[in-house]
C-alpha cells in the first residue's frame, strides 16, 4: 500500500513538472520566430515578441530593453490579445485570454530606426515593477502558477563578430542523438 502511494505521488510530481514548462519569451525579426536579427538602416523597423516552447500559458510579463548602443525610437506596439497593461519599453503584462500553446504571438513592436551600430541588440528582460523579478509567465494550472522563464535577444545590424548563432528551432534529444548514430 505504501509503495503504491509513493509511486502515485511520484507520477503526480512528474506530471506537474512536465505540464509547467515555462518556455521562452523570444524577440525576432519576423512573425514566424525564425529570424534572430534585423537591419536598422533608418526607417521603420518591426519586431515580434513570441512565447515559444511552452506546453500551455495564460499570460506573460516582461520589458524590452535596447542594449549595446541601439538607438531606435519606439513608435507603437500591437497585440492580438485584448488585455495588455503597460508597454514593452517600461514593462508590460499581457493576458492571453485562455490557455494557449506555443507559438504564441505576444506583441508586434514598431521602432523608427536611427542606423544603430553593428552588434547592438534588443533584449527581453524582467519588468522592473513586477513583484517577482524575472521574465514571468503564468501556466494553465488551476490555480495558475507564476513561473520564471528566459528572455531572448535580437541582434541589430549583425556582422561576423556578433552572429546570431542560437537555435531558433525547437528540436528533440532523439534528433540530436541521430546525428551521432551515423
Amino acid at each position: 500500500m505504501l509503495r503504491a502511494m509513493l509511486i502515485s505521488i511520484c507520477l503526480l510530481l512528474i506530471a506537474s513538472i512536465a505540464f509547467a514548462q515555462a518556455g521562452n519569451i523570444g524577440i525576432f525579426g519576423n512573425d514566424l520566430g525564425t529570424s534572430c536579427s534585423v537591419v536598422d538602416a533608418g526607417g521603420l523597423v518591426t519586431i515580434y515578441v513570441l512565447h515559444l516552447y511552452s506546453s500551455g500559458a495564460t499570460a506573460s510579463q516582461f520589458m524590452v530593453e535596447q542594449r549595446n548602443g541601439a538607438c531606435m525610437t519606439y513608435i507603437s506596439e500591437d497585440s492580438p490579445h485584448t488585455t495588455v497593461i503597460g508597454n514593452s519599453q517600461v514593462g508590460v503584462a499581457v493576458a492571453y485570454g485562455a490557455c494557449m500553446t506555443s507559438p504564441i504571438h505576444v506583441l508586434t513592436i514598431n521602432y523608427f530606426g536611427c542606423t544603430s551600430p553593428e552588434c547592438s541588440m534588443l533584449k527581453v528582460v524582467p519588468d522592473p515593477v513586477a513583484t517577482h523579478l524575472g521574465v514571468l509567465i503564468t501556466d494553465c494550472g488551476d490555480p495558475p502558477n507564476l513561473l520564471e522563464t528566459t528572455g531572448g535577444a535580437l541582434i541589430i545590424n549583425e556582422n561576423t563578430s556578433c552572429p546570431c548563432t542560437w537555435s531558433v528551432t525547437e528540436t528533440s534529444w532523439g534528433l540530436i542523438k541521430s546525428l551521432y548514430n551515423k
